[in-house]
């Protein structure tokens, strides 16, 4: 986690350099976390402390987190959601997009499939576009949900089974 390394920053130097761009939760935790050891944290420390507090449990599954996250709110809330956990995974840009697409709200997810995206930017261009448009729709009273397409099978009708033999419970003329 040495970000100052591009700076040629002294190494006594490197956490003040690093708490300067700290903001909000992180902020927080840093003034904690300087109460605690009295003021005076070491470079060592500072990246240990840090990556205990916002890196990823040695225990977690990014893999199995993404799989499993749901849109629940603005589209805005879910990508900021779904790139926190999609930086720990290495796989290819169309499976990535592939599991962004699984955990949209499925009315917005079948939208947002038409466009056919095909980098992470354009899914998240495509999406945040369609859901702009819903809520417009919305408004207007226009909104009509995507109903996906559903292939049924035939089934026998009356006229071709009267055709065949009787069925049981079909009486003879």
């Amino acid at each position: 986690m040495d970000i100052s390394n591009g700076h040629s920053t002294p190494l006594e130097d490197k956490v003040e350099f690093c708490v300067f761009y700290l903001r909000d939760e992180a902020l927080i935790w840093w003034r904690w976390l300087q109460r605690q050891n009295g003021g005076h944290i070491s470079w060592t420390e500072f990246c240990e402390e840090m990556r205990l507090q916002f890196g990823p449990d040695e225990l977690d599954d990014p893999m199995a987190a993404l799989a499993n996250l749901k849109q629940t709110g603005s589209v805005q809330e879910y990508h900021k959601a779904f790139i926190k956990v999609a930086h720990l995974i290495e796989v290819s840009e169309k499976h990535v997009i592939n599991l962004f697409l699984i955990g949209l709200k499925e009315d917005l997810r079948a939208k947002v499939k038409l466009d056919k995206p095909t980098t992470k930017v354009s899914v998240y261009r495509s999406t945040s576009a369609r859901d702009a448009i819903t809520l417009m729709e919305k408004k207007l009273g226009r909104f009509t949900p995507y109903k996906e397409y559903k292939a049924t099978t035939k089934t026998t009708s009356n006229i071709e089974r009267s055709t065949n033999s009787p069925t049981p419970g079909d009486k003879e003329l």
